[in-house]
């Protein structure tokens, strides 16, 4: 019995020690010291998780962009390969007057051939020209 009161009493003279060793706060700032400390602790923990986890989000964005970098180098072979439209006689009168200013009634007249059939023919070509610009 003797040896544990012995050892209840060494155990509560470290805890008292400890506890003087601790940091006091000094004046009414020393409070809000210690708790600014606290909080830039929690935040300094908080900005290592939120920058771990935008580094795995980067790394997956890269590998996002890489494969939609290969898709695009894909589908560009793929349009190489696309034969292209050749255009009929029939669409270079078409155009040929219309590059002298004509108007596509008078082409269709010119022609023989539709108003329809001559403005469809004209805008394709504008199409295909504002197709060719953009890609």
């Amino acid at each position: 019995m003797f040896y544990i009161g012995l050892l209840l009493g060494a155990i509560l003279c470290l805890l008292v020690l400890l506890w003087r060793q601790r940091p006091e706060p000094q004046g009414q700032y020393g409070a809000l010291e210690l708790t600014l400390h606290e909080m830039l602790e929690e935040l300094e923990a908080k900005y290592r998780e939120l920058e771990g986890r935008l580094n795995g989000k980067a790394a997956e964005l890269e590998s996002v962009l890489e494969q939609a970098r290969l898709l695009v180098q894909q589908a560009a072979s793929l349009d190489a390969d696309k034969p292209r439209i050749m255009a009929s006689e029939k669409a270079l009168a078409v155009h040929r007057l219309a590059a002298q200013g004509l108007e596509p009634v008078a082409i269709a007249q010119e022609l023989g051939l539709g108003t329809g059939e001559v403005t469809l023919i004209l805008g394709l070509q504008e199409f295909m020209d504002e197709e060719q610009t953009t890609s």
